[in-house]
């Protein structure tokens, strides 16, 4: 199969790039970053490409892999340029923004895939690929294209609505719960402070750190997804519920605590979390 790569030089874009290369894909990729666009072209066994016009002639699949900002603006560019019978495959982890448009692309005999990888880039090509996938037209000749392009793999189907929502509590919840430990810990000594941390505080600031490899991709799930004020809001407000009760007394801590816990409990895999946690632990000290 012939595949354009609508930003190649990202994360993603090159995990894609190198996954359908490995599986005897040919290749042509497009970039606005055109330096990343030549030097990866150095490393990589695709046809680079300096239009988005060019990258998407007589090409049997289109998968755009721009970030979040980008997705909207980039397919609506393919509506004018695209021709009937080509697949499109979106992989943004926000649809609330592209969905119009997906719509708009699916009106013009084409196949479009609203795709969002539940991995990320440091995924091996043999492991199996937890995709979300939010049905646009014919979810079955969708979940059908997902299947061709990846054998191995574990796909839901969830509505537009349903995902962004999860999305706010799955990644935008997560990066600013990290982000708010980190800014209160940003006036410490941190090298000092880890001569006297145990396992919770090194799990902690090491999930908190990695985060921070991409600042942008926090400010995008922040500011695209239209569900992830409301799920922050929540958030400062449970916060400021417990930091009340710690001033209150030991009871009402204690009460907010127990509340919390049974809560988790619904977890299915919750009695095995120390022992994950421990796991997780021992692997940072392994490296």
């Amino acid at each position: 199969m012939k595949i354009a790569i609508i930003g190649i030089s990202g994360q993603m874009g090159k995990w894609f790039a190198s996954y359908f290369i490995q599986n005897n894909h040919e290749i042509k990729g497009y970039d606005i970053n055109l330096k990343g666009l030549s030097e990866l072209s150095e490393n990589l066994n695709f046809e680079a490409s300096d239009s988005l016009q060019k990258a998407i002639d007589n090409v049997d699949l289109i998968l755009v892999a721009v970030s979040l900002e980008e997705s909207s603006s980039t397919l609506l560019k393919l509506v004018k340029l695209v021709k009937a019978g080509v697949t499109i495959i979106d992989v943004s982890s926000i649809k609330s923004s592209v969905f119009i448009t997906l719509k708009q692309l699916s009106e013009k005999n084409l196949n479009v895939v609203a795709l969002h990888p539940l991995f990320g880039p440091g995924l091996p090509f043999n492991s199996v690929k937890k995709f979300a996938l939010i049905p646009v037209s014919d979810s079955v000749q969708e979940l059908k294209t997902i299947n061709l392009l990846f054998p191995e793999n574990e796909t839901t189907l969830v509505s537009l609505e349903d995902h962004d929502k999860s999305m706010a509590y799955l990644l935008s919840l997560p990066y600013f719960a990290n982000l708010s430990f980190a800014s209160a810990m940003i006036d410490q000594d941190i090298n000092s402070m880890k001569n006297l941390s145990g396992t919770t505080f090194a799990v902690q600031l090491t999930l908190a750190e990695s985060i921070m490899h991409n600042p942008d991709l926090i400010t995008s799930l922040t500011l695209v997804n239209p569900y992830s004020i409301e799920v922050l809001d929540k958030f400062k407000n449970k916060l400021d519920l417990l930091i009340k009760s710690a001033k209150t007394n030991k009871e009402s801590l204690g009460t907010e605590i127990s509340l919390i816990k049974d809560g988790l409990a619904q977890d299915l895999d919750f009695d095995q979390a120390y022992k994950k946690f421990y796991k997780m632990y021992m692997s940072l000290d392994q490296d």
